[in-house]
């Protein structure tokens, strides 16, 4: 009876710490107290959404280099374009302000330019009808949104919530667009996490999705970088010359 007495209270506390963990060892889900674990990028399971990337709309850039934006806009097409990653673009106002779709985007994605879905007004994307009847055909049985657009304050943010709602996984690519100052930039970006988007950089973004340079997809990525990226270095390559 004495040494029952002794163990009894440690008994109540294991029973109560397994009742409140459902017995779980470090590695194991778990529900509010653990972060939320996804998946690794997979290109079969991606989709792209290019909103905006127009002219008039580039103005509003003001918090990064503008150059920057087309820089990882570009990336961003030719990533989709080699890695056969469907993708649907939207434009707002076009015949007005806003102008058309920036010259680099029509050259690299002509198929997608001209499918393009206008909008006359509406400025959450996922409102728009058409918009939301032609991502969801380009998606299937896809469920992760790559999702950039001009700007991130105001054509990103709000679809990038809403699509997260409807049950697509959300990646956000940051520095393939811009904000007027870094203050609404940076409250775009919470707001979009706390509605459950990730945030990515483009960089980020290809090097996940390619995992092995020496796999199928990680060849095209590579493949896509030599070809679309290192010219813009006016340099030769770096094994073939010494850093100064």
């Amino acid at each position: 009876m004495p040494r029952l007495t002794y163990f009894l209270p440690v008994l109540i506390t294991v029973g109560v710490f397994i009742g409140i963990t459902g017995g779980q060892t470090y590695g194991q889900s778990c529900s509010t107290t653990c972060p939320a674990r996804f998946a690794r990028l997979n290109a079969s399971d991606c989709f792209m959404l290019l909103i905006d990337y127009q002219t008039g709309v580039m103005l509003f850039v003001r918090n990064v280099p503008r150059s920057q934006v087309l820089g990882n806009m570009k990336y961003l097409a030719h990533l989709a374009k080699a890695l056969n990653i469907p993708t649907v673009m939207t434009t707002s106002l076009e015949d007005e302000f806003d102008g058309p779709i920036v010259d680099e985007l029509q050259q690299i994605l002509p198929d997608t330019f001209a499918s393009r879905i206008p909008r006359h007004g509406t400025i959450n994307a996922w409102d728009e009808p058409a918009f939301r009847a032609a991502v969801l055909k380009a998606a299937g049985e896809r469920k992760t949104a790559i999702l950039a657009g001009l700007t991130n304050d105001v054509c990103v943010v709000n679809p990038a919530i809403s699509m997260v709602q409807e049950g697509f996984n959300v990646i956000v690519v940051q520095d393939a667009s811009g904000s007027p100052n870094a203050q609404a930039d940076e409250n775009a970006r919470r707001r979009w996490e706390k509605g459950g988007a990730r945030t990515y950089t483009t960089g980020a973004l290809q090097s996940e999705i390619a995992n092995d340079w020496s796999s199928p997809v990680g060849s095209k990525v590579l493949q896509m970088i030599i070809d679309q990226y290192l010219p813009t270095f006016n340099t030769t390559y770096p094994w073939k010359t010494s850093f100064n």
